[in-house]
């Protein structure tokens, strides 16, 4: 989620996986537009759909999620 455009932004898109699989999504451009401010909150959104279709007609899910801001 942008806290400073107040929307959410599309930043990855990729196939889905048949086995379990590890993603990582780098943000280049002004990073800390998607942490609020004063309270760090990052928030995030994970979707699966047909791509053929736009529906979900299966089942997927995420067990662990996980941000970090990094200056390097």
């Amino acid at each position: 989620f942008d806290f400073v455009a107040n929307a959410w932004v599309q930043l990855d898109l990729r196939d889905a996986t048949t086995a379990d699989s590890f993603a990582v999504v780098n943000v280049t451009s002004n990073p800390s537009r998607f942490l609020q401010s004063g309270t760090r909150i990052l928030r995030a959104r994970v979707s699966y759909l047909d791509a053929g279709t736009g529906v979900a007609s299966w089942t997927a899910k995420v067990d662990q999620f996980r941000g970090a801001l990094r200056n390097d």
